[in-house]
């Protein structure tokens, strides 16, 4: 009989963290909310489309290369029940979050992302705050 892991639950308004199933939380990297918010409310997502995203000034080798240790040390940290997939990333199965009922998305602040990835953020605060 195969056994269910619990899930996880992603805070991903104003501060982000993962909740386990324990209760016990963690917070999360400006970089790795911002994965995990895309992958929340955009779907199913190519690994070089995330690293283009997230890195948009490195090559695309550097910046395969570090979407890569990023995956590494969220799996390192949270186990790999967060995020599903190879050639194409999603949010495990497993995983909630409260986006949908949300009024923002990573808060406020700037976090110095790129252009499209900014503009994406500021486009999703104001679906969610119903601008």
């Amino acid at each position: 009989m195969k056994s269910v892991r619990p899930s996880l639950h992603l805070s991903l308004s104003a501060s982000s963290r993962v909740r386990l199933a324990d209760g016990s939380s963690a917070p999360l990297a400006p970089r790795d909310a911002a994965l995990l918010a895309w992958l929340a409310l955009e779907g199913p997502t190519p690994r070089i489309r995330l690293a283009q995203l997230l890195w948009p000034d490195s090559p695309p080798e550097a910046a395969r290369n570090a979407l890569r240790q990023r995956l590494f040390q969220l799996k390192k940290q949270f186990g790999d029940g967060l995020i599903a997939g190879t050639a194409t990333l999603a949010l495990d199965d497993r995983v909630r979050h409260e986006l949908a009922e949300s009024d923002s998305v990573l808060g406020a602040a700037d976090h110095g992302f790129g252009q499209e990835l900014s503009d994406w953020l500021a486009q999703q605060g104001a679906a969610h705050t119903g601008m």
